[in-house]
């Protein structure tokens, strides 16, 4: 008799057993199919995590490689080599001037209150439809030693970003690209740097690892 009603609970305790056994498995599958998805941009984890942004996310989402950009040296430069960060695209141009030296300034100031996280990110300068002279990328390099500047076109930004109803191209003053150089964001000028930090940075970087 007590060996027939030891055996349900011994079931049990097996059924019991195997599920915690199995949990871990069962986790990790989970883990990888959603890695999978994020990578394969067949998930939008921003969009799941239900944060409101500051900045205009990009859909879909856009390679930066397809801006064909040149290096300081005027070779192309290939981002893929650079080492995975988060990247702050400054936008300017030779009709900019002062409102994008402006928004190089601030986005300094941002780079410095990120304190400790500052090395997840870095900052280049995107500048459109002409080349910096020797003396005013020497000048730039000493007010903004961290900054890399690239080159592209204006006509190739907007062919690449056509989808995305931007109304005035002149108000963009930033893009945010990911760690696998994918264009996910873009702010206006309005956009205020303190809340950029705070609501959009501080959250990407704890989430989107």
């Amino acid at each position: 008799m007590e060996d027939v009603m030891t055996r349900p609970s011994e079931k049990n305790n097996r059924k019991i057993l195997m599920l915690i056994m199995g949990l871990p498995l069962i986790l990790m599958l989970l883990s990888y199919t959603l890695i999978y998805l994020i990578e394969d941009k067949k998930l939008d984890l921003v969009s799941v995590l239900g944060t409101k942004t500051i900045g205009i996310l990009v859909k879909p989402l856009k390679p930066i490689v397809a801006l064909h950009l040149s290096g300081e040296n005027g070779l192309p430069f290939d981002f893929s080599q650079q080492s995975h960060k988060w990247t702050l695209l400054v936008l300017n141009s030779p009709s900019c001037g002062e409102r994008c030296a402006n928004n190089l300034i601030q986005s300094r100031q941002m780079h410095i209150a990120m304190g400790k996280e500052q090395s997840k990110m870095r900052r280049y300068q995107l500048y459109l439809d002409a080349q910096l002279e020797p003396s005013q990328l020497a000048r730039m390099k000493e007010e903004n030693p961290q900054v890399v500047t690239v080159y592209s076109q204006l006509k190739t930004l907007k062919n690449l970003l056509a989808d995305q109803d931007i109304a005035d191209w002149n108000d963009i003053a930033y893009l945010l690209v990911d760690k696998r150089g994918w264009i996910m964001m873009f702010y206006n000028e309005a956009a205020n740097e303190r809340d950029i930090m705070k609501k959009d940075l501080h959250h990407l970087f704890k989430y989107a690892q």
